[in-house]
């Protein structure tokens, strides 16, 4: 089954928290973009493979999408469109399935792919004829079989060497997000929580928002145990750091009682 209607509203809910400009800078954290296409009645093998790719830490910063992330309230349609057009790869899943007639797969999806010259990664989940697949498919690679996992992983790694990785504190961060939320890959928050505590902890200058983020997750136990002294500290980190750099009196003193007023109530957290 795919992602239940009501997880996809809560995370949409979750997403507005972020903010539009907030997500544009968690998608663009991602060193590669990957478009995977397959069959409704695939839908369990794309969630394998989606597992498999970011089971590999290396891989951890290519975004994989899918049409079960679509939001509610989504123009499908034309989210598919814009998310094929975006990405570095198109990653199509072979089964006897793809061969059927007027599947949007083979209709919409890999002409647009093809079209817009994108590397395509095909993976084969269960015996296809490949005569038939390269009639209905114009152009496709040779399937890699999924049992072949390395060349899998390899080939998609292969992707991250094209690009220049950057991996700067904020970076990181960002891609902390991305996991923590959803955007752009699934929710993995228990690895959302190492990225971003790592990030928070090299954290000496502006801009400071790990820190604020890290005290969130540690105030309500979101991927992790409820830290009430981890949240605290994060906070006086936090304050230190904006209002060294605030130019104004008042500003801070604004953040000063914000974080007076966010201690006091993490101790009352702590104590109900």
């Amino acid at each position: 089954t795919g992602i239940p209607y009501i997880h996809k509203l809560k995370r949409t809910m979750e997403l507005y928290t972020v903010g539009l400009d907030q997500e544009e800078k968690i998608r663009d954290a991602f060193e590669a973009h990957v478009f995977l296409s397959y069959r409704k009645k695939d839908r369990a093998y794309a969630e394998e493979l989606l597992a498999f790719i970011h089971q590999k830490p290396e891989n951890k910063d290519i975004a994989v999408w899918y049409d079960e992330f679509l939001n509610p309230g989504e123009r499908w349609n034309d989210r598919i469109k814009d998310a094929i057009d975006q990405c570095d790869a198109f990653s199509i899943i072979v089964t006897p399935n793809v061969l059927e007639e007027g599947n949007f797969v083979q209709q919409k999806e890999y002409p647009r792919a093809r079209r817009q010259e994108k590397e395509i990664k095909p993976v084969m989940f269960e015996e296809t004829d490949i005569s038939k697949l390269k009639e209905k498919f114009p152009g496709i690679p040779d399937p890699v079989p999924y049992s072949k996992q390395q060349r899998i992983a390899d080939s998609f790694n292969a992707l991250l060497r094209k690009h220049v990785c950057d991996k700067d504190l904020m970076k990181q961060y960002y891609m902390g997000l991305a996991y923590l939320y959803g955007v752009g890959v699934e929710i993995d928050r228990e690895y959302a929580v190492e990225v971003i505590e790592k990030a928070a902890m090299e954290v000496k200058t502006e801009p400071a928002d790990p820190l604020k983020t890290a005290a969130e997750i540690y105030r309500f136990g979101n991927g992790t145990e409820r830290d009430i002294e981890k949240a605290v500290t994060c906070m006086e980190r936090y304050v230190d750091i904006v209002s060294s750099h605030s130019t104004t009196l008042a500003e801070k003193k604004k953040l000063i009682e914000e974080y007076r007023f966010l201690r006091e109530t993490m101790t009352e957290d702590e104590n109900n």
